[in-house]
């Protein structure tokens, strides 16, 4: 659920074997390749321990050449940042997306549909297979945004795909600003409040949201490649 990769583009140079030539030719150009790189955003994906865990297990997987791939929240924002205003410690919003993240690339062919509540009817198929079929569902669609995760020195490449929630496109059904909002909510927040039921619930969301995504992604893709 959480990754902490840290500032990818110093990182990925270093990983292709690329990093002194680039610095050498920014030196050229009369720019300072460190203030560049401390200008990206450290992507606000996770915290502390289990968010570094789970990203340096990526990148040790894809560094011995190991195939691995990660899913995760694309969290709009990060754990909060602490300021001082007046005198006063404050905790803000890390909009770590506010220019954008160079790193991802949207696949809106990937989405899968993650349904919430509701009843499951099975029924046997012709082939003597069970067919499921949802009821009265709160549909939300998961659209997944892939980064790259660079091996040292060997052109591996594994992948980190992170959904986003969203309202369901063409599904016949005209959402609310309070429907939207709730489907929002669950890829908003890393860490939302839980003080409260509303809050718990939240959480288990989030988790249900990218796991089932997840899962979809996983056996989607093993069909497609296994007949």
């Amino acid at each position: 659920m959480e990754f902490l990769p840290g500032r990818l583009l110093q990182s990925n140079l270093l990983n292709l074997g690329i990093l002194s030539e680039v610095e050498a030719g920014l030196n050229e150009l009369g720019l300072r390749p460190q203030k560049i790189f401390d200008a990206e955003a450290d992507p606000g994906l996770g915290n502390g321990g289990l968010g570094r865990l789970a990203s340096a297990f990526m990148d040790a997987m894809a560094s011995v050449g190991m195939a691995g791939n990660g899913n995760g929240i694309r969290y709009q924002y990060g754990l909060f940042k602490q300021a001082f205003v007046n005198g006063y410690q404050v905790e803000l919003p890390d909009d770590w997306m506010r220019n954008g993240f160079a790193w991802e690339t949207r696949k809106e062919n990937r989405a899968v549909t993650v349904k919430f509540g509701g009843w499951v009817e099975l029924r046997p198929s012709r082939s003597g297979n069970l067919r499921v079929i949802y009821h009265n569902t709160d549909d939300v669609l998961a659209v997944p945004y892939d980064v790259a995760m660079v091996g040292y020195h060997n052109q591996v490449v594994n992948n980190l795909r992170l959904w986003s929630a969203e309202a369901p496109i063409n599904a016949g059904t005209d959402f609310t600003l309070e429907q939207k909002e709730r489907i929002n909510q669950i890829t908003q927040i890393l860490y939302p409040d839980d003080s409260d039921a509303s809050g718990k619930q939240l959480r288990l969301r989030q988790e249900y949201f990218f796991t089932s995504a997840g899962i979809q992604s996983i056996v989607r893709h093993y069909r497609r490649t296994h007949n």
